[in-house]
């Protein structure tokens, strides 16, 4: 069974937490030897029914967020809020 991850976040190819998370993602795969995908989408494209499609959540850094109207922490992300796997920076927290 695939594991699929949203990378929430404005991607930037050459921003070094950028490319250690897509180099995580990399090794978790060889290590765990498990079926994962990891897919970045923009703060604008955020929809909850986006995650739907997916085993969790990473809100990346590099702010600023194309969207603030549709944070990438949200209810979701917030400790207590939901059951849904999350993980997050600590500046992501710091914007609320």
């Amino acid at each position: 069974m695939t594991k699929s991850i949203a990378l929430l976040g404005e991607y930037m190819p050459t921003f070094p937490p950028h490319i250690s998370i897509d180099a995580v993602i990399r090794h978790a795969k060889n290590l765990l030897d498990m079926e994962l995908t990891a897919n970045w989408v923009s703060t604008e494209d955020i929809d909850l029914k986006l995650f739907d499609h997916y085993s969790g959540i990473w809100i990346a850094p590099g702010s600023p967020y194309k969207s603030m109207e549709k944070p990438p922490c949200g209810p979701f992300a917030m400790p207590g809020k939901t059951e849904f796997p999350a993980l997050a920076p600590v500046e992501v927290f710091s914007i609320w």
